[in-house]
């Protein structure tokens, strides 16, 4: 079963703050794909969420390395990857990492071997501060 929320945000504080709600409800293994174009706040919400988990490091895009790994300090593991240029290696041995929530930016590009087990996530800038994000979850009691 799946179920829709939509937000607006008018700020990248408040992105952070639906971001941070939301890791209060999931636990791992959970997997979040982030849609939405360049600059729409994608890790922003990443950081929201991280900070939420009492990650203090600082979280940037890691566009470059493709992907990020960072310890919850109460266990488990954040993974955040960029699907933008590549698919991942290693990616289906940590989308089946039972304690860690894998968090994807530019989902779209890997649809093809991530779970039906997800919560997506689209963003949409509305302009330069405001966002729409939806929030899809897929109902994991409803299998």
């Amino acid at each position: 079963m799946d179920r829709d929320q939509v937000f607006i945000t008018h700020s990248a504080e408040e992105t952070q703050r639906i971001a941070a709600s939301l890791a209060d409800t999931v636990t791992p293994p959970a997997i979040l794909c982030l849609y939405g174009d360049l600059g729409s706040g994608k890790t922003t919400f990443v950081q929201g969420f991280a900070k939420h988990l009492g990650i203090h490091q600082r979280i940037i895009s890691p566009s470059f390395l493709l992907m990020k790994q960072y310890p919850i300090p109460s266990g488990g593991i954040l993974y955040h990857v960029d699907a933008y240029r590549d698919i991942v290696d290693g990616i289906e041995e940590v989308l089946r990492d039972t304690n860690a929530f894998v968090i994807v930016e530019w989902a779209n590009h890997m649809e093809h071997i991530l779970p039906k087990q997800r919560i997506k996530i689209r963003i949409q800038p509305i302009n330069e501060q405001k966002r729409t994000i939806t929030i899809q979850r897929y109902d994991y009691s409803s299998n």
